[in-house]
């Protein structure tokens, strides 16, 4: 379970949706699929702290999250949160995106940001099961992922 300190709501300011950078297919070594750039996504997310900008959000703006594997998420965030404590920004901000209709997915999700160094999920709404979903289900749905999750969400 993490600390006190970080169950906190985030602190004010922007929290900037930042894109998922990928290297090119040739120097991916791969034509099918390019991998995550994360020296570049490093050196971005140390580009929007030091202008000012309150905290991140990665993998929760752009869609990309659901197409990259388990290892290549956590890497990211790991990535970057090594990247920023490495350039004086120990604690910065991270919320990370979280885009599944699996509430045990969404918990998988959530607990390796939380061991990659997030300290906030930005948990987004099943969207797969059209007009079954109501309300109610939607805040049971919410319900039982805050209740089990190792972060604070925020959706």
């Amino acid at each position: 379970m993490p600390s006190t300190a970080s169950r906190a709501a985030p602190p004010a300011g922007v929290f900037v949706p930042v894109p998922t950078f990928f290297k090119s297919a040739a120097d991916s070594n791969d034509l099918v699929e390019p991998k995550v750039d994360i020296e570049t996504q490093v050196a971005h997310s140390v580009f929007l702290a030091k202008a000012g900008i309150a905290g991140l959000t990665i993998l929760g703006s752009t869609g990309e999250a659901v197409h990259l594997s388990r290892k290549e998420r956590s890497d990211l965030v790991a990535g970057v949160r090594a990247g920023l404590k490495d350039a004086g920004f120990e604690n910065y901000p991270i919320m990370a995106g979280v885009l599944t209709n699996s509430i045990g997915e969404a918990l998988e999700w959530l607990q390796d940001y939380a061991t990659a160094g997030a300290q906030w999920g930005l948990v987004l709404a099943p969207g797969y099961f059209g007009k079954a979903v109501n309300q109610s289900n939607l805040m049971d749905w919410f319900a039982a992922v805050a209740d089990r999750s190792p972060l604070p969400i925020l959706m």
